[in-house]
């Protein structure tokens, strides 16, 4: 137990440490991107694929549709196994973009190596250049996670969100789709943005203590929702929840949930609404006052002003592409601190378990982070 404080300890540190790290990408955003943007500008792309699983899989899914607005690009995003094992149509008009921390699982160079067999370029983009992806690429490029020690990644999942945002900040200037001062003006809204990650990291602390018995000891089956870009958030979320707490929780998008899933929303169901600012606010906000007739367990994360004891408000001047970033915030503490108090009590269990199935290569003792 005690070596079990110690790394949770750490993961809310790597929380903590989050915000300077993605300061420090933005100020080197050109530099930082320089392997990606110089490789897609070689040539024009109808689309941009991106293939990945877990929490890589999830900070695309974050990221896509800034990204389609910044380059007017459709991006996609696969799973690593869908795409080892089912895709067939690849063509030398995508801009191919493989998606992992450590770098070695299994599934991600597999499904990376399959494209490049079929004669494509494709860039890995991880935490460590020297891991077995750089050998399942064409180009490999780190993405700015600095250390990163705890598998129930946080810090990873943020930077790398960032880390294809400003790809597409950098590579829309490098091809005028952007004009320069535009650029700028979008990453000095970021530099604003993860000074409003700070005060939200307190805040959230800070709501989850008030709230502990909801938000750890009371919570069984958990649904979350989200929407846009957001609808990442609300999976990673999930993802946290499940990983650290041994708690089930699925995210809908806010309004798939209506159809079919509000009908197990049992008094004995946990469900947090992302709330982004934007044109769906209206019906987040709805849909929590309206909620409370199905479970007394339901709670609002809004950049809103709004008062109430399971609400936390994070009233701050970011637009909805950019809210993800402190959105994101109370479900890696729940995460975080829940762990603290017991969290996941078979986790040995499940290492072994994640061991039997190969979903990671052997570490090579070159690591900096997982």
């Amino acid at each position: 137990m005690k070596g079990n404080k110690c790394m949770q300890e750490s993961m809310r540190n790597y929380i903590m440490e989050t915000p300077d790290q993605c300061q420090q990408n933005i100020m080197q955003a050109a530099e930082l991107t320089q392997i990606i943007t110089d490789e897609f500008c070689k040539q024009t792309y109808k689309r941009i694929q991106i293939v990945a699983s877990g929490s890589s899989y999830n900070a695309a899914v974050t990221a896509r549709y800034f990204m389609e607005k910044t380059l007017k690009l459709k991006v996609e995003v696969l799973t690593s196994f869908s795409t080892l094992n089912y895709e067939t149509m690849f063509d030398a008009e995508t801009f191919y973009i493989g998606l992992g921390q450590s770098g070695r699982s299994t599934n991600t160079n597999a499904a990376m190596r399959k494209i490049i067999d079929h004669g494509y370029s494709l860039i890995g983009l991880t935490g460590n250049v020297e891991s077995e992806m750089k050998c399942n690429c064409t180009q490999i490029c780190n993405w700015g996670v600095g250390i990163e020690k705890i598998g129930y990644v946080t810090k990873g999942y943020t930077t790398a969100v960032l880390f294809l945002m400003l790809f597409a900040v950098e590579a829309a200037r490098k091809t005028n789709r952007l004009r320069s001062q535009e650029a700028d003006s979008i990453l000095k809204e970021m530099l604003s943005m993860t000074e409003c990650m700070k005060k939200v990291i307190h805040q959230a602390e800070s709501w989850y203590k008030a709230n502990t018995a909801g938000l750890f000891t009371e919570m069984n089956r958990i649904q979350i929702t989200g929407y846009g870009s957001n609808l990442g958030v609300a999976m990673e979320g999930a993802l946290k929840i499940e990983e650290t707490l041994a708690r089930a929780a699925t995210a809908y998008e806010m309004e798939e949930y209506l159809h079919g899933p509000c009908y197990e929303t049992t008094p004995d169901r946990t469900v947090m609404i992302i709330d982004a600012p934007g044109s769906a606010s209206s019906r987040a906000y709805q849909l929590y006052q309206k909620l409370f007739a199905l479970t007394p367990k339901t709670y609002l994360i809004t950049t809103r002003k709004c008062e109430g004891e399971h609400v936390l408000s994070l009233p701050y001047p970011v637009k909805e592409e950019l809210s993800v970033f402190i959105n994101i915030i109370p479900f890696q503490l729940i995460a975080a601190l829940g762990r603290e108090q017991g969290g996941n009590p078979y986790e040995d269990r499940f290492t072994v378990f994640g061991d039997a199935m190969s979903t990671k290569s052997p570490r090579k003792g070159n690591e900096v982070g997982l």
